[in-house]
């Protein structure tokens, strides 16, 4: 094989790419690069929809006419749907001379200098189609050779291979920003940190609570939290988190006092790390979940005047009876008497079509939750 061909250097290339969505240009270049070709693209067919989703060599605007026009015509997609993955064929072989002479070789894939391509298969089946194109200027000698062909041998599993782990990865990562959309909209922060406690990453909520800085800094990278000695619990803690799962009780909250005399912040966390890392390695990461039970009961008390038309004070009321709260000290609380909690308490009860206390907490709960209410 030629050492133009080494597939080596193409193959870190490609498994940078695989955590790094970012890189598969660059990538790409590198295949095109080896193989002599004049571009690249990485292409997908959904039924009759076809695109390049990222191209090398290819002018972008060129790029951007086959996504938007040129792709209806191409003939190739179809011919390759019956090939089997790992695959390797040409224009020549697949497309008769007629199909040469088309409007879409003639308008787009010969003045890009593309028209001998060659196509590796990279879908199994399925009702999506992915391939990789390298394309060449047609001339008389074919694009295609033994050694480009044993060169995309050598690429065809690995190139599967990557392109499964991105697809997982790009999963995976939607799937983490929802739920940190979702712990946003409950006012919950959530972090993930390094066993020393580094900030890796972050929700917005759990952002701005640390530039608020009421009771949560981040400090040289590192999250800290309260008075000197809940920060050196919440420290220790962390440690023994990320060095195992059996060293930190997850439902023992750290209750983080505020200057500013606010409801306290309420701390959980969970290692995300497997067992047995052995003495003197780095430490697993850990998942930190902050509620702000005043924030919280804002965000209650808006959800239950809108949802069902209580009044501010009914909605607090209903709060209070959620904390486990008796109606002597709801009034007690609310500067009232008794008789009036008991008349606002009966008024949430038609508004909400409750008719005991417990049934109320649980509508509330749900409505916490965003759960569907009957």
């Amino acid at each position: 094989m030629p050492s133009r061909l080494d597939p080596i250097p193409v193959l870190n290339q490609l498994y940078a790419a695989a955590l790094d969505f970012d890189s598969w240009p660059d990538a790409l270049s590198a295949i095109k690069h080896a193989a002599g070709a004049n571009g690249a693209q990485l292409l997908l067919a959904d039924g009759a929809h076809k695109r390049s989703l990222i191209s090398a060599g290819i002018d972008p605007e060129q790029n951007r006419l086959y996504n938007q026009y040129y792709s209806r015509f191409d003939p190739v997609p179809a011919k390759l749907t019956a090939l089997g993955q790992g695959n390797i064929v040409s224009c020549s072989q697949i497309l008769t001379e007629d199909a040469r002479q088309s409007a879409f070789f003639q308008e787009w894939a010969d003045p890009n200098h593309i028209s001998d391509a060659v196509f590796l298969k990279l879908s199994n089946g399925g009702d999506s189609l992915w391939a990789l194109a390298l394309g060449h200027s047609y001339r008389g000698e074919p694009f295609l050779d033994r050694s480009l062909g044993r060169f995309l041998d050598t690429l065809a599993p690995h190139l599967v291979n990557i392109l499964l782990i991105s697809r997982k990865l790009e999963a995976l990562a939607g799937e983490a920003s929802g739920s940190r959309d979702w712990l946003d909209d409950l006012g919950c922060a959530w972090m993930l940190l390094s066993g020393d406690g580094r900030l890796l990453c972050a929700n917005e909520t759990a952002l701005a609570m640390t530039r608020a800085g009421d009771g949560l800094a981040v400090q040289g990278g590192a999250l800290a939290v309260g008075d000197a000695d809940t920060n050196a619990t919440f420290r220790k803690a962390v440690t023994a988190a990320g060095r195992s799962r059996d060293a930190v009780d997850f439902g023992r909250p750290i209750h983080v006092c505020r200057p500013s005399g606010a409801t306290p912040y309420v701390i959980r966390m969970m290692p995300c790390r497997q067992d047995g890392i052995f003495l003197g390695e780095t430490p697993g990461k850990v998942t930190i979940i902050i509620a702000d039970p005043a924030r919280e009961d804002a965000r209650l008390v808006g959800a239950l005047t809108a949802k069902y038309d209580l009044t501010p004070t009914e909605a607090q009321v209903a709060l209070l009876v959620r904390h486990g709260h008796g109606l002597g000290r709801v009034a007690e609380k609310r500067g009232v008497s008794l008789s009036t909690v008991r008349v606002h308490l009966q008024h949430i009860f038609e508004k909400t079509a409750t008719h005991r206390q417990a049934e109320l907490v649980g509508l509330i709960e749900r409505l916490r939750r965003h759960e569907p209410l009957e």
